[in-house]
């Protein structure tokens, strides 16, 4: 499917180029193109109406919310988690502090043990976290059953088994991707949906690589020909991602930094040389560092973006994308970076 939007996006290029040479020579008085043109407009109007009804399947994609769930909050609202997010971050760097510059107290007996380096607050990431409930039976009319039907999904990352964090590798929080889906089947063939795959992937300066995954198979949602359906219903499709769990707070705690030096320096278009050493700081080691100094420089364009993947019995794939959290402005004092 890639190879076939290349290939219209090369043709789109070529004829937009033919018509402008066509357009200059007409200006210049030359008219044997006239001809030319009555020969080849009908065909290309033939072959953009077969492309409009060409049988195919597309993907409009939209993100309800970002948000994250923890052990003891089953919904952390952006607002709250930055306000955590800060805290940590502020206990980070004040240790850091207190170990290279340790604060002598009156005392002796104190002062030796001041002068002591502190160790750091670590942050227990690997609690157990527990399953979200299942749905009710069927046909239930509880409250609580229709609560327990709008439970998100654990990312499975392709494995139709599942692939839940144990207490073990499972980390402190997971990253909540709540998405609407709407599919259409363009063309005059009915189909049936047969598989959906979520994708976070991060780009950084033009190159992909996805992270984390979640496939589901075997959907049978039918699609009568020229007809639309939306993935999950009114609710949408929800799912929490947790392998990729720590690379979300790298990016956030970018986005919170950005923020706070764009309202301290207002007048400074560009926040990236103040912000290297304080995420120098923060990161614990080497590649925390680097990780952390590359998604805040402009220059390179860092964002995590989720990727929608949807396919029939058929084989024909339709995919739409929509931004996660980009880094492209969040150390530039910008309008759009403001807001």
């Amino acid at each position: 499917m890639s190879g076939l939007r290349e290939i219209a996006i090369s043709s789109a290029i070529e004829m937009s180029r033919s018509f402008r040479i066509v357009f200059e020579d007409f200006r210049r008085g030359r008219k044997f193109w006239i001809p030319v043109a009555s020969g080849i407009l009908p065909a290309v109007l033939a072959a953009m109406a077969v492309s409009s009804t060409y049988p195919r399947l597309t993907v409009q994609l939209t993100l309800n919310e970002l948000t994250y769930v923890t052990r003891e909050r089953p919904a952390v609202e952006r607002q709250l988690f930055s306000r955590v997010l800060n805290h940590m971050l502020h206990e980070r760097i004040s240790s850091q502090a207190e170990k290279l510059f340790p604060l002598p107290t009156p005392s002796d007996s104190n002062e030796s043990k001041a002068s002591r380096p502190t160790a750091s607050p670590t942050v227990d990431l690997k609690k157990k976290i527990p399953e979200p409930p299942t749905p009710g039976p069927k046909g239930e009319d509880s409250k609580d059953a229709v609560v327990l039907s709008s439970s998100p999904t654990i990312a499975n990352n392709g494995k139709m088994g599942g692939s839940r964090p144990s207490a073990e590798e499972g980390p402190g929080f997971f990253a909540k991707v709540a998405t609407k889906i709407k599919v259409t089947n363009v063309g005059s063939l009915s189909s049936t949906i047969d598989g959906l795959g979520l994708y976070i992937v991060e780009e950084i300066g033009g190159h992909r690589e996805v992270w984390e995954s979640h496939v589901e198979r075997d959907l049978e949602i039918k699609l009568p020909q020229g007809q639309s359906t939306e993935i999950g219903g009114r609710e949408g499709k929800t799912v929490l991602f947790w392998r990729i769990s720590s690379v979300f707070m790298d990016y956030e705690t970018v986005r919170l930094l950005g923020e706070r030096l764009r309202v301290m320096n207002p007048s400074q278009e560009n926040h990236y040389a103040d912000a290297s050493p304080v995420l120098n700081v923060l990161g614990s080691n080497a590649d925390d560092r680097e990780r952390l100094l590359r998604i805040a420089n402009p220059a390179t364009r860092s964002r995590l973006l989720l990727v929608v993947e949807v396919w029939d019995v058929y084989g024909r794939r339709g995919s739409a994308e929509v931004d996660l959290l980009n880094s492209r402005d969040w150390m530039l004092q910008t309008a759009e970076s403001v807001q």
